[in-house]
This record gives C-alpha cells, structure tokens and sequence, in this order.
C-alpha cells in the first residue's frame, strides 16, 4: 500500500483518512473550503519542508494500530510494531519535527516530551465536553491535534481541527500517517476562516487563540457563526489574576511574545463571550501556569515559561507584567 500523495505546488498532502468534505458535501460549500486550502498552505509548500514531505513519504505504512490514551500521552502503535528501520525512521522524524509545543505524544514506545503538558489541559476541559458520539466537533487552533485524538476517543462523527502552523500541520501528518484516524482532519485554517463551517459544530473548542488576535470580540463572532444553534463552546484563554472586567494589553511583548494583544481577567473574558453572542456563559477553571505544564524539554529545547517570568518574582513576567493564568469558560449558542 503506498504511502500520502505528496503535495506539488498546487496540492497538499492527502490525509490518509481521506477528505471529510467528501461525506459532508450537501452541508457545506465543498468548493469554497478547497479553494481556501489552496490559498491557506503557501508556507506548507514552501520548499523548506520539503525534507519532511520526503520523511512522511517514506515511513513504513502499517495498519490496525492501537490508537488512544494512556498516562496523559496520546499513544499510536507498540514498540513490537515496527522493525528496527521503521523505528529509526520515527526516531528521525521526531527530531526533525522539533519543537514540539503540545503532547505528551507516546509513538511506537517513543516518547515525546512537548513543552506543554496538554494533558492537564485536558483534564480541565474533559469534564465540560458532555457526550459527543456522533456529533461534529472542531478544535480551532488545534496545534499539532493532540486534544483531536483525544476527542476523538469519545466517539464523534468528526474532529475538525484548523491550525495555519505549518509545523503543527506536519506534526500531525507524520502521526495521522500511522494513526490513520478516519474522523480526524486538520486544515491550515485560521479562526478567520470559521464562518466556512456555517451553523455545522456541535462543539466548537478554542484554546490558547483568543489573547494572541487583535480583535477578541470579532474572532468570538467568528467561531459563533461556525457553532451550530444549541451548540457548545469551550474557550480557554492567557488570562491576568483579578475580579474586575478588565485586560491587559502589553506595551510590545508579554512573556517574551510580540503577538500577544489583550489578556483578560476571568470576567473579563466572560464579557468577551457574551458580547459576541453566547449565552450561559460560566468560568470553570482559573489556574496558575506553573512549570510542571510549561518546561524546556528535549524536544522542545527553547525558552519556556522559566524563561518568561522574573527570576526574582515570579507573580511578574520578564516585562514586569502579571504572571500568566488560564481560564476556561463554557457558553451557548442560542437557539434560533
């Protein structure tokens, strides 16, 4: 069997699941979304990445592998799987796709140790997500698909992630080319291009975008018009300690990053959702960023949040702002 299509100039990689638009075609504008993808992968084709379509291309293509969770790390395959070639060839693949930001990833008994413990993200999401067999979910700003597959282990029709990485994008290429989720698909999307998905997710998830866009409420109107009526919104944000309804918008960086713009408090962001349109809008999670979930690691060898706050007080950030929080905040998309 062989392995993706590569992409030429014109085309990208083709997920080894196929293209969900070919099942949801009398509910969405299937031309639209393509052109989009088209427009939206220019980075993806640039002829940097070429050495890794050329490693995607050559692993070894293998079939009914386990996929699933365990100890907080999404985990495709056993070490028994592969020979000790293929094994090798994750090896590189891994090293080549360094930095990982979001995991734990566990492939084939190979560990991979991201900057940011996801799981414990999830832990605080997992518990708001209700059912979701057979409904249709996206997780906007998906990174490289670790809450995907961790989604997808519930059941859905369909886990849509949109991320315009182009590094997330071949991150999760080289996993889905074992993985071979069949309801798990990744577009080089930006929330921007969320209202292509009209009134179609039952669930839309969210998190980690809102504080780095310019226009809050305008991206929160975005993803209201992709949520489906009675849908569900999760959202989690960067936030600030505080009660009162207000942000924070940095001088020039916050935490070292230049594309940081508003960071609210909880209410704040409470404020943000309501204004867009939702409703029943609740915080439920406020939690400190700490650096058992944010770290250097072997795989991911930059600075960190260690790096990101005073040394010598770590409330404040290395510009002297207030050290980061995160927020997760559920609403709903009235009726019509």
């Amino acid at each position: 069997m062989p392995g993706p299509e590569l992409c030429g100039q014109d085309r990208l990689p083709i997920n080894p699941a196929g293209d969900y638009l070919e099942q949801f075609a009398g509910q969405l504008d299937s031309a639209a979304i393509r052109r989009e993808r088209i427009k939206s992968s220019r980075k993806i084709r640039l002829p940097f990445w070429e050495p890794h379509r050329k490693l995607i291309s050559s692993l070894p293509v293998l079939s009914d592998l386990n996929v699933g969770s365990r100890a907080g790390s999404v985990v495709v395959g056993s070490p028994e799987d592969l020979d000790s070639g293929g094994a090798e060839a994750v090896r590189e693949g891994i090293e080549l796709l360094i930095p990982w930001r979001k995991g734990p990833w566990e492939l084939f008994g190979q560990r991979i140790e991201s900057e940011w413990r996801s799981d414990l993200k999830w832990d605080r999401v997992a518990p708001l997500l209700g059912t979701l067999k057979n409904r249709i979910v996206a997780d906007i700003g998906c990174g490289n698909g670790y809450y995907m597959y961790r989604l997808a282990e519930l059941g859905p029709k369909l886990v849509l992630g949109m991320d315009p990485s182009d590094r997330f994008y071949y991150q999760f290429q080289f996993v889905q080319h074992f993985a071979r989720s069949s309801g798990v698909h990744l577009e080089p999307f930006g929330v921007q291009h969320a209202p292509l998905y009209p009134d179609f997710f039952d669930l839309v998830l969210c998190m980690g975008v809102i504080y780095h866009r310019p226009d809050p409420i305008g991206m929160l109107k975005n993803l209201y018009r992709c949520t489906r009526p009675h849908g569900t919104l999760i959202l989690e944000s960067q936030a600030i300690a505080g009660e009162g309804d207000f942000a924070l918008f940095p001088k020039e960086r916050y935490a070292k990053a230049r594309n940081v713009f508003f960071v609210p408090t909880a209410n704040c962001l409470l404020n943000f959702v309501e204004r867009a349109g939702f409703c029943d809008a609740q915080v439920y999670s406020i939690e400190r960023v700490t650096f058992d979930e944010q770290r250097r690691t072997k795989h991911a060898r930059f600075e960190s949040l260690e790096d990101f706050l005073d040394p010598d007080d770590l409330d404040k950030t290395i510009e002297g702002y207030p050290a980061p929080y995160r927020v997760i905040v559920k609403a709903t998309k009235p009726k019509k």
